[in-house]
């Protein structure tokens, strides 16, 4: 009798430890279930869905933004011919992959500018050539019955006719470079302050406090100090080239290569340290930046129950949008940055090589002072291209910072 009770007791249970462990089971089962929907939803959301979102948040991101100054910029640069839809159809056109360069257009675009420089230089490289062989004929007509000091005076007018051509065109060119600078500033002024917004709501708040001070010192400072000192000190090479070759007894070419190498050599101190500082820094922060949000991201995809897989995904969907706005408006305004330096960089180096060129010319018909004064203006002229070059560049490696920025978090 106690042998049956023993059994029935024991049956019992056996029969309530597998209840148990069923339950158990069924359990860990529904945990599972409710841990995974967010994942099996997601991925069974329609594709369409999420593009029409993202779209969405797109528009949103466009809309919060204030480009009206970027637009007007771009429509008074060149006439508005930077892009047919003006800067926001360009910011859409490049998000939406409608905008491609063609290479072609790019060629016919530079041979264009091209032709328009030697076009515009022609006439002037002719009236040197010119005055150069109007001095040789007159020179060698008077060798036989003129006194050197009316040799040194028909010299000195043609010289003075060479130089009064030269200058009117230097002038334009400094005027030109100045112009250049100033653009070049004010697209800054007007495209920073909407990058660093940008890279702020994206959490990049420590790449924010290294590009917000380093733009100021770029579109401020970088053309402030091409104004105060590189320019005075082309100025200064021309005037001192142009008295030292006015006669053999004056000897100036020290001094104009003082003046010449202070300009190259503050130009490139400026440009090293802003790189050398702007890339260690940057680079810093946007790592740091990219920590921050994939932290983020883990705790709201981790610490909230159940719906912590939505969150995640729509928090991936607000920084795809605002990452891919913030990279088209970079681009946009690197392509209106090189329609800015593309036309005076073309422009001073074809008057570069045609001074070069007339003065290999001039060497054997005219006098050898006629030639090294063509050849120092046009190697004096390097100082505006790389002024002008340095600046962009400058700009092109802040801009691709801001566009590497927070990029990971996504």
């Amino acid at each position: 009798m106690l042998q049956k009770t023993l059994s029935r007791q024991g049956k019992l249970m056996s029969k309530i430890y597998k209840w148990q462990v069923i339950l158990l089971v069924a359990f860990v089962g529904i945990v599972i279930m409710f841990m995974m929907l967010p994942t099996v939803i997601g991925e069974g959301q329609n594709l369409a869905d999420i593009e029409n979102e993202l779209t969405n948040n797109i528009a949103d991101r466009l809309d919060e933004l204030d480009l009206s100054e970027l637009e007007e910029f771009e429509k008074i640069l060149n006439g508005g011919k930077v892009y047919e839809g003006g800067a926001g159809q360009l910011i859409e056109d490049i998000i939406s992959g409608r905008y491609s360069s063609n290479p072609e257009e790019v060629f016919d675009l530079i041979l264009t500018l091209l032709g328009v420089s030697v076009k515009g230089m022609l006439p002037l490289l002719i009236t040197l050539v010119a005055i150069a062989i109007i001095f040789s004929v007159l020179k060698g007509l008077s060798s036989g019955f003129m006194s050197q000091s009316t040799s040194e005076l028909i010299y000195f007018v043609c010289y003075s006719a060479m130089i009064v051509l030269l200058m009117t065109s230097i002038a334009g060119l400094v005027k030109t470079t100045v112009d250049t600078i100033a653009s070049m500033s004010k697209l800054m002024n007007i495209v920073f302050p909407i990058l660093v917004t940008l890279v702020t709501s994206l959490g990049g708040v420590v790449s924010a406090g290294v590009y917000q001070p380093m733009m100021a010192i770029l579109s401020v400072g970088g053309s402030s100090i091409i104004n105060a000192f590189v320019l005075p000190c082309f100025i200064a090479t021309m005037v001192l080239s142009i008295v030292g070759y006015i006669s053999n007894n004056v000897k100036l070419e020290k001094l104009t290569k003082f003046f010449k190498t202070a300009g190259g050599v503050v130009l490139g101190c400026v440009f090293s340290l802003f790189m050398t500082f702007v890339t260690i820094q940057g680079i810093t922060g946007a790592v740091a930046d990219n920590i921050s949000v994939k932290s983020a991201k883990f705790a709201i995809s981790s610490y909230v129950p159940i719906l912590g897989g939505y969150l995640s995904d729509g928090f991936d969907l607000v920084l795809a949008s605002v990452v891919l706005v913030k990279n088209s408006v970079g681009m946009c305004s690197v392509l209106i940055m090189i329609s800015i330096v593309l036309a005076p960089v073309i422009n001073i180096t074809i008057f570069l090589l045609g001074l070069r060129l007339i003065s290999g010319i001039i060497e054997p018909i005219g006098d050898k002072r006629m030639s090294e004064i063509l050849y120092a203006i046009s190697d004096n002229l390097t100082l505006l291209i790389v002024a002008i070059l340095g600046m962009a560049f400058m700009f092109f490696l802040m801009v691709g910072l801001v566009i590497m920025s927070c990029n990971m978090g996504v």
